[in-house]
């Protein structure tokens, strides 16, 4: 659900200025409140500088809910063709605000992309190192505080159930193997 964008908070502003230039060009910002109402976000969305027909999102202004003793930025990537992406990020930070999910690496929110693609191949979405950029999400912080970022990767059920298997490590070698494109949630599985 959209919401009329509100004032941003001096650490938004900042977190905008440091994170847009590594994400893209074209930025906007949109701002989401939960289906309760209770939680609102706002979303940045960048065109790939490279190629016009990817979008990377960021939640803006999560690092302020602590989960874990860490403060937390969630992005992601998606062809322009799943535009519902912004929204999966939204829902996945609602999740984390509201109740208390742990976005830290390797962890799995389930059923998230299936929430808004049914029909894809990609049904949940696990966190991991934002490896798209080096180290230079690594090393952010926003007012003098450390962030982590993490990229939300599309995966599987049965990605999922080897992950839980076998850990994220194994996971990751089948990936680096296929050389997945983490763009597309209707890729097919590494793990039938």
């Amino acid at each position: 659900m959209y919401a009329p964008v509100l004032y941003p908070s001096n650490a938004q502003i900042e977190l905008f200025s440091r994170i847009s230039p590594l994400l893209g060009v074209n930025p906007t910002v949109t701002n989401y409140v939960d289906d309760f109402g209770s939680c609102n976000l706002d979303i940045l969305r960048c065109t790939d500088s490279v190629d016009q027909n990817v979008f990377f999102y960021s939640s803006l202004g999560l690092m302020g809910y602590s989960v874990n003793g860490g403060c937390h930025e969630i992005v992601m990537g998606g062809y322009k063709q799943y535009p519902e992406i912004e929204a999966i990020v939204a829902s996945c930070a609602f999740f984390v605000i509201r109740n208390r999910w742990d976005c830290g690496l390797g962890n799995v929110f389930e059923s998230v992309v299936e929430m808004y693609y049914p029909k894809a191949t990609m049904k949940h979405i696990m966190f991991y190192y934002p490896y798209l950029w080096d180290r230079r999400m690594s090393s952010l912080t926003v007012l003098g505080c450390p962030v982590d970022v993490v990229l939300g990767v599309p995966i599987s059920h049965s990605e999922f159930i080897y992950s839980r298997r076998y850990g994220i490590h194994a996971l990751e070698i089948l990936f680096d193997r296929a050389g997945i494109d983490i763009f597309d949630i209707n890729r097919n599985p590494v793990v039938r």
